[in-house]
């Protein structure tokens, strides 16, 4: 029951009083007290000013119109009236602390936070006042982080009446499960690794989707009042949509023990039968999954614990499943989407079949093709691959550049410098040869080698070894 409803029903009980033929009234002062308690129930009563204002905060910094607004606009616009200025600001204070070293918040946004909850706000400063409601609204209601407002609405803006575990979905969830797994799994040993990621699944469920909720027959029967349908009369939704891609993103990954097996099987010569490799590919996945439910509550459940992969799926499905917003400017989300999946389409055939070296460019490489130690540096097959222009093959430089944030990326390098680097001072230590011998059991018994490092006076030794055990 909302604010109105209990105060009409307080004074319904207080000061109605019953006329000779059992009529209930109200007075009319009683009457008024309710009508200028009512809050405000639309953006419209906002002043222009106040409106770009709030749609400033929300980065909507291509809006040209007020008539018709986002959804989201709208329903945060409600909620900002109905805060107090004493909840902003503690919210303001715990905001300060929750997102201290925060990466993803802009220093700015984090400057306002500090601002509010030290200095306050002068409650006969209108602009201040609205910044400060409009703020709080977005950490309590929303998320602070424009990435993910842009392709989620408030949790609030649900709509539970949406279906989503329906036959249709379970069925699509099901056929690709079993297709994207084995094709992901044979596939993953190629040399350029070709893999069905998510947006291509998330490309192939659409259609298939909305044919199966046109053509197909709403034909099902009842269990204990419930039913069960091939089909229900509703276009396909983004929660269905939505729903299949988790299941297949969950589990079209490759098993982490196929290649310990196959190591064992072919570097090895070791025997594996079915039982081993089905008990240690199952342990491996639930210990997994046992990690995944321990620390979800660092990872998944805190609101700054932003996953940009997630993002990029979800926002695939706004864009397939979503209706444009007229008034925004620009290319819609279609048309973005099917300029860049005709240009990819035609660049493909480049460096997979007309000209490979564009796969993997190994440009400095080709400048001493018979230098071993340049190999093994810039090298992308065989080499440690530090290359500034290593390739122009999508398949080889994946998508994960666009999605993961600078600091991310930036992270990973300096880690991987100084694991570099460490690894070579204890190879100093441990080697004064300086050599990394890899031995590769082939077929019939022959054994090759390949060195990052070389040094010819320790070769003899090496031979040796490989004529005696060949």
């Amino acid at each position: 029951m909302s604010d109105l409803e209990e105060k009409a029903a307080v004074h319904n009980t207080e000061v109605v009083s019953k006329s000779s033929d059992d009529k209930i009234t109200v007075s009319e002062k009683d009457t008024q007290e309710i009508i200028e308690a009512q809050p405000i129930t639309s953006i419209k009563s906002y002043s222009d000013q106040q409106v770009w204002h709030l749609l400033k905060i929300l980065k909507y910094d291509d809006v040209d119109n007020l008539d018709d607004l986002p959804g989201e606009v709208e329903f945060l616009g409600t909620r900002v009236h109905e805060i107090t200025i004493e909840e902003s600001l503690e919210i303001m204070k715990e905001a300060v602390e929750y997102h201290d070293n925060d990466p993803n918040i802009a220093a700015e946004q984090y400057e306002e936070f500090i601002r509010y909850s030290t200095e306050g706000v002068d409650p006969e400063n209108e602009v201040d006042v609205f910044e400060l409601k409009a703020l709080a609204v977005l950490l309590r209601d929303h998320s602070p982080y424009p990435e993910v407002r842009a392709v989620c609405p408030p949790a609030m803006m649900d709509d539970p009446t949406i279906p989503i575990e329906t036959f249709r979905a379970y069925f699509f969830a099901l056929i690709w499960m079993i297709f994207a797994a084995g094709f992901n799994e044979l596939f993953s040993h190629r040399l350029v690794t070709i893999s069905i990621t998510s947006s291509v699944v998330q490309m192939f469920l659409y259609p298939m989707g909305t044919s199966w909720a046109k053509w197909i027959p709403c034909w099902g029967f009842n269990i204990k009042g419930k039913r069960f349908a091939l089909n229900i009369d509703a276009p396909w939704t983004d929660k269905e949509q939505m729903f299949c891609t988790l299941i297949i993103s969950i589990c079209m990954g490759t098993f982490y023990t196929s290649y310990n097996i196959l190591t064992q099987k072919i570097y090895y010569g070791n025997k594996v039968s079915f039982n081993y490799q089905f008990w240690l590919s199952l342990c491996i996945q639930f210990l997994g999954f046992g990690f995944a439910g321990i620390l979800r509550r660092f990872v998944v459940y805190p609101a700054k614990a932003v996953w940009p992969t997630s993002l990029s799926t979800i926002a695939l499905n706004k864009a397939l499943l979503t209706p444009e917003d007229p008034n925004l400017k620009g290319l819609t989300r279609y048309q973005a989407f099917f300029i860049g999946f005709g240009f990819m389409l035609c660049y493909t055939w480049f460096p997979s079949f007309i000209f490979q070296a564009l796969s993997t460019f190994n440009w400095m490489t080709w400048i001493a093709p018979n230098n071993w130690k340049l190999a093994a540096i810039t090298g992308g097959v065989s080499g440690v691959g530090i290359n500034p222009i290593a390739s122009f093959d999508w398949a080889v430089i994946g998508s994960s550049s666009l999605m993961m944030p600078w600091f991310s990326q930036a992270t990973q390098y300096v880690g991987s410098f100084l694991a570099i680097r460490s690894e070579e001072h204890t190879s100093e230590l441990q080697s004064p040869d300086h050599l990394v011998c890899r031995l590769l059991l082939e077929k019939k018994h022959r054994i090759s080698y390949q060195c990052t490092h070389y040094q010819a006076s320790i070769f003899p030794p090496i031979h040796a070894y490989l004529a005696a055990h060949s």
